[in-house]
């Protein structure tokens, strides 16, 4: 019954929208474009009770060149309460399997790490990697979780860059790989997994939490 409702109800607002279309049109600018937030990465909580999702902010007027803020929020699936912000900031939400912890990814100190939040608490600060992490994963057990990062350059190409030698060579010298690493929740101690210079474009836990399945390619070029 609920989910009848929940499609009449999407069929009624598109109806209404498609209306109201025909007798009123509107060419959306590129300013107002800018005016829109978006609601990305939904996510069910194990038990079925909870949604998070992230709406990305619209751009500040005052700093057009700043990236836009992306926020998590919540919202239980009964609809008793409204949706409400639960982490600023932050992006990227995963519920553990147990749907016990909200981990999510943040760079609130400059540099994108996995943060981890127990019932509401204050989220904790999981990883530290150089360069931040780009994806991960929970493991099926909720102790470990899988994660990406990429090879982050060296003190000499450091050095060259913050003296102006910055030019983008084609094609690229140097490359920078990313790794695969697992983190156990008991101690925070992060394990590199991959060693292989290959670029990691997928990956997934076994059932069991004992393997890792990992799509790669030969290099991180286009």
């Amino acid at each position: 019954m609920n989910l009848r409702i929940l499609i009449i109800a999407i069929t009624a607002v598109f109806f209404v929208a498609d209306v109201l279309g025909q007798n009123q049109r509107h060419v959306i600018t590129p300013e107002e474009v800018l005016t829109i937030r978006e609601l990305s990465d939904v996510k069910l909580s194990p038990n079925g009770k909870q949604i998070v999702f992230v709406v990305n902010e619209p751009n500040d007027p005052n700093s057009p060149r700043a990236p836009r803020a992306s926020n998590i929020w919540t919202v239980p699936v009964d609809g008793s309460e409204p949706p409400r912000l639960l982490i600023s900031n932050a992006g990227s939400p995963r519920w553990s399997p147990d749907g016990r912890t909200l981990a999510l990814l943040s760079d609130r100190e400059n540099s994108t790490q996995i943060y981890l939040q127990h019932d509401g608490e204050k989220s904790v600060r999981l990883t530290d990697v150089p360069g931040g992490v780009e994806d991960y994963e929970w493991s099926p057990d909720s102790k470990m979780i899988a994660f990406v990062a990429r090879d982050q350059a060296t003190p000499e190409e450091q050095a060259r860059r913050v003296a102006g030698d910055d030019a983008i060579v084609r094609p690229e010298r140097d490359l920078k790989y990313t790794r695969l690493w697992v983190v156990n929740l008991s101690d925070g101690k992060a394990t590199q997994v991959t060693k292989q210079n290959f670029e990691i474009v997928e990956f997934a836990w076994s059932p069991a939490g004992d393997e890792l399945a990992v799509t790669v390619a030969p290099t991180p070029r286009d």
